[in-house]
């Protein structure tokens, strides 16, 4: 592979890891809060009656439920552009306190960004690293193998110390423990990416010309 075009996949590989912390930390945190604010709630079957215009293909759900045989309303956080049909219903989680204080429980579409989020992060880390690597690069220009492993190498463990310091300001912790309690097994992808960024780092300081 050319220098040019071993360039601009790389680039290309960055930046697809970028986008794929920023949706795993939103799809993350969001499951997060959303759990922590059905903590103490109580479950009920909500059936979907109508839906709020967001824009022309963006919609939030309505749902009512009925609480000691009083009926009450309420809306998706999050918008669609899947309407279901109309009598269908959804898992709704409501204060026992307060019944019109209630949440629409949306797993799904966390736990979607969240797979979305591992694809785009999981993929170009087992695309870049045996390209930086690369025995031809490391061959024929050994400078710019050290200048673009290093780089590369900063850059990854920055991103993995960042995500998990924005992971532990939601919660208030660095305890991996309760990062995991919290985030699950998300919280070890940026443990593999500051082991990675070491590894690079310590590979482009360290590093022999092969023959």
């Amino acid at each position: 592979m050319s220098k040019n075009k071993n360039t601009f996949l790389i680039v290309v590989l960055f930046f697809s890891l970028i986008i794929g912390f920023v949706a795993l930390y939103f799809g993350t945190v969001g499951e997060y809060r959303q759990n922590l604010k059905i903590k103490g709630y109580t479950k009920t079957q909500g059936t979907f009656t109508g839906i709020i215009p967001i824009n022309d293909n963006a919609y939030k759900l309505m749902y009512t439920y009925v609480v000691n045989g009083e009926t009450y309303t309420v809306s998706t956080e999050s918008s669609t552009d899947v309407v279901p049909q109309t009598g269908s219903t959804d898992t709704v989680y409501y204060d026992p306190h307060n019944p019109s204080d209630a949440i629409v429980f949306e797993a799904r579409s966390y736990i979607s960004l969240i797979a979305f989020a591992l694809v785009l992060v999981l993929v170009p880390l087992a695309i870049l690293i045996p390209l930086l690597f690369e025995s031809k690069i490391r061959t024929k220009n050994i400078n710019q193998y050290k200048k673009q492993t290093l780089i590369s190498g900063l850059i990854l463990l920055v991103l993995g110390i960042t995500f998990y310091s924005l992971l532990s300001m939601e919660i208030m912790t660095l305890s991996l423990t309760k990062n995991f309690q919290a985030y699950g097994i998300s919280i070890f992808v940026p443990f593999i990416t500051i082991a990675l960024g070491i590894y690079t780092i310590k590979d482009a300081l360290f590093v022999k010309p092969l023959k």
